[in-house]
């Protein structure tokens, strides 16, 4: 029985990460104060489409995450974590430089 709880938590688990992602492709993004540009898909297509919109040339995915981390903290004056795509989304979102838009 024991067994058969743990399968039931695991597959609620998968299930809430699949309704989460699936809002997140949905809503759009604006970057503010920097860009009109919209935003919108996964966390790594965001930061695609925001390093597609960067004029600083960086060598690598992670160097650029990295770099757009800094400069958004030094825009707002809040940390912002750089180890994965969806760190720094989340951290945009909250700290309210990336605002949803209706």
């Amino acid at each position: 029985m024991k067994h058969a709880g743990q399968k039931n938590f695991i597959k609620k688990i998968l299930d809430l990460s699949a309704i989460k992602a699936y809002k997140l492709n949905m809503i759009k993004y604006m970057l503010e104060p920097m860009s009109d540009n919209l935003y919108q898909g996964t966390p790594k297509e965001i930061v695609q489409q925001l390093y597609a919109d960067s004029d600083a040339y960086y060598e690598t995915h992670d160097d650029f995450r990295k770099g757009f981390a800094e400069m958004a903290c030094d825009w707002s004056g809040k940390y912002m974590r750089y180890g994965t795509d969806e760190e720094l989304v989340e951290d945009l979102i909250q700290n309210k430089l990336l605002k949803r838009v209706e």
